[in-house]
């Protein structure tokens, strides 16, 4: 009736972005009663308002309820499991099935796992992520190689010696020095 259109002369503010307990008070400063009801957002930050109902502008009695949408932040999921010894494009095609879309890679060296082959993840397989957060995949390059060292101007004995302390097996060739002399 005409009675209850006039009484809604208030005018619901706008709430999208804010933080919710500034989106609160706005609310109950306008003489209205905030409803919070939180969920995932995949663009509007962990906190802040990401929808609101009735809209901004409209005309509302007061103590009529706004409901403000809070953000809990991008929907998370799973990382799979069974990316351990994969490749790395095979890591990349599960992560990508799953929803993942921010695949970053590491290359390590590893002594267990072969070359080519995914190490681990961070966050690791079985944790909770956002589809947009970094995942980073950590693929093998194999082991460590070993610097060998120097030997130039050592003795034979004192070579063998500085080989085997670095863990090398040193077999014996042994090749006469350049001629000296001219050719015929």
């Amino acid at each position: 009736d005409a009675n209850d259109a006039a009484t809604k002369d208030i005018s619901v503010p706008g709430l999208v972005n804010k933080p919710r307990a500034e989106a609160e008070r706005l609310v109950s400063d306008a003489g209205l009663t905030p409803k919070v009801v939180e969920g995932p957002d995949d663009t509007v930050a962990k906190g802040l308002v990401f929808d609101q109902s009735p809209a901004k502008g409209e005309k509302l009695a007061k103590g009529d309820q706004v409901v403000i949408k809070v953000s809990t932040g991008p929907d998370k999921k799973a990382i799979p499991t069974g990316l351990v010894l994969r490749t790395y494009d095979e890591a990349v095609a599960t992560l990508d099935a799953a929803g993942f879309s921010n695949v970053v890679r590491q290359d390590i060296e590893d002594e267990q796992i072969p070359a080519g082959r995914v190490v681990r993840t961070d966050p690791p397989e079985k944790a909770e992520a956002a589809p947009d957060a970094p995942i980073t995949i950590f693929v093998s390059t194999g082991p460590a190689g070993v610097p060998i060292p120097d030997v130039t101007g050592l003795t034979v004995g004192q070579a063998r010696k500085a080989l085997v302390d670095q863990g090398f097996t040193v077999g014996t060739t042994i090749q006469p020095p350049p001629s000296t002399r001219s050719p015929a």
